[in-house]
């Protein structure tokens, strides 16, 4: 994904976006570096509760995450709409628990100025780069005092994919998800830690026996959580329907075969043998565009494009 972010960061082309941060040099700055012997695993906490507050404050669902020993993935989705929607006063409360001074800051504006500052604020309030600024620049800041050090964690700003319908987003979840048994760092779903798949899975066993929301604080329900809480949903399945894909899709990895193909993927015209490629390798990190062929087509000649990276892997993926 080497174009610049502007070329691809457009909620009005599509709100659906697989976002990707790198630490400096790659290297192991959130997990165990095998040269100093230093644990680090303790940063990855850090980054997964950073993410799931800051859900909570931004315009912005996110549907699903992994926390890896050098890199982040995060699949969210931009509600602008929501943000137009609130009030000045949840404006500022909201930008309250981002920057502590920004109540005391607005106080002392009036009239126009102050109805630009908050414009300005509720821009921010959806807007994924300052969401992935907020999340990133507070890792590196508590990540650098815990070395006594200065200079870059993150090897740069993030990198971010269109996902522009169903299928894409349905891919990018599973892909994120399926990266820790992908890497082997673990054997199955709910020991894959610090991914969203895992928290779900804990959720959902803890709501079975306390009554409690089966969806985590901070990650948006699957169709069959929808609650008082969120109307809106990750995919318009069921979390079992999606499990049952992971672990399909883990075991048939495993074995390089498989005979009975999920319905989900036949009802979405995934080919499975594409699926099962791109899942088993980093097939996704050489696409700019996660898509079905017209709408990447579409996605192209609208910034007067003959082509984007991904024409070619979504005609192998979509039948």
């Amino acid at each position: 994904m080497p174009q610049a972010r502007a070329e691809h960061l457009d909620v009005d082309s599509t709100p659906y976006y697989h976002c990707i941060s790198r630490c400096v040099r790659r290297a192991f700055l959130c997990g165990r570096d095998r040269y100093t012997g230093r644990d680090f695993d303790h940063r990855k906490e850090w980054v997964e509760e950073r993410l799931l507050a800051l859900s909570k404050i931004y315009a912005i669902h996110v549907h699903a995450y992994a926390v890896m020993s050098n890199h982040l993935h995060v699949v969210v989705e931009v509600d602008r709409t929501r943000a137009e929607g609130w009030t000045e006063r949840e404006v500022i409360r909201r930008m309250g628990k981002l920057f502590r001074y920004a109540p005391k800051s607005i106080e002392a504006l009036r009239g126009r100025a102050r109805d630009e500052r908050i414009a300005e604020w509720r821009e921010r309030l959806w807007s994924l780069s300052w969401m992935m600024r907020s999340l990133n620049e507070n890792i590196a800041r508590r990540a650098n005092a815990e070395d006594e050090c200065t200079g870059r964690f993150w090897e740069g700003r993030f990198k971010c994919q269109p996902l522009l319908d169903e299928g894409a987003v349905l891919a990018c979840m599973a892909y994120v998800d399926l990266n820790p048994v992908r890497a082997g760092v673990c054997s199955s779903l709910s020991g894959s830690a610090f991914t969203s798949i895992a928290s779900r899975l804990a959720q959902s066993k803890r709501a079975r026996r306390t009554q409690a929301d089966p969806t985590p604080e901070g990650l948006t329900p699957f169709a069959d959580q929808v609650g008082p809480r969120s109307t809106r949903t990750t995919a318009p399945l069921s979390l079992e329907e999606y499990v049952a894909l992971l672990e399909w899709t883990d075991d048939a990895l495993r074995r390089g075969e498989s005979n009975v193909v999920p319905i989900l993927l036949e009802e979405l015209q995934i080919a499975p043998g594409a699926w099962l490629a791109t899942m088993a390798s980093q097939g996704l990190r050489t696409v700019c565009v996660v898509g079905e062929p017209v709408a990447v087509d579409e996605f192209a000649a609208k910034r007067g494009k003959a082509w984007v990276k991904g024409a070619g892997w979504a005609k192998r993926f979509f039948r």
